[in-house]
């Protein structure tokens, strides 16, 4: 199953130069996108909603970091190959040969993603985020489950900082009012 999505998804690749473009982009690129919203919240000056803006961009922050450390770990006793790697896929960015599950990419988005779904922002995350998934599997670096498997750590990781952040809330205050 996980072979036939990979080649639906792959095979769609090097037909419109223009759609390879965007999925190019979108695989490098998409998690840095969904930065943008949050560094926009750290920094404005709406003084009334700074500090609760800033504790949210700050527990953000700790899932996206407990979501790569878990990804670390899991690729670390875990290899899988990348698709290009055994099989002849369409290849549209370049990589390098490390495990492909889970996907870091997915994992970075839906961390940032989910810690943000209390604000209105929420909804254009999650489509950026769906759209970083497909990517990483059009230019042919990842399997679905591989994308998938990242936004499970990525919500996962976010639930349990979720549910941790009363425990650190005291210190996130401080640093929030610390930072520039």
């Amino acid at each position: 199953m996980d072979w036939l999505l990979f080649t639906g998804i792959n095979n769609l690749a090097g037909h419109w130069h223009d759609v390879d473009l965007v999925m190019r982009f979108l695989a490098l690129y998409g998690p840095i996108f969904l930065l943008l919203p949050l560094v926009y919240l750290w920094f404005a000056k709406k003084e009334e909603k700074a500090g609760e803006e800033r504790l949210m961009v700050l527990r953000a922050a700790a899932a996206a970091s407990l979501a790569l450390s878990l990804n670390l770990i899991i690729g670390t006793c875990y290899y899988r190959p990348r698709p290009f790697v055994h099989h002849q896929v369409k290849f549209l960015i370049p990589h390098a040969q490390d495990s492909s599950f889970p996907s870091d990419h997915a994992a970075l988005a839906w961390a940032l993603t989910w810690s943000t779904r209390a604000k209105g922002m929420y909804y254009g995350m999650m489509v950026l985020s769906l759209l970083t998934m497909v990517a990483r599997v059009y230019v042919g670096v990842h399997y679905p489950s591989d994308v998938i498997g990242g936004a499970v750590v990525g919500i996962i990781a976010s639930l349990v900082i979720e549910h941790l952040w009363p425990l650190v809330l005291p210190v996130a205050r401080r640093l929030a009012l610390m930072l520039p």
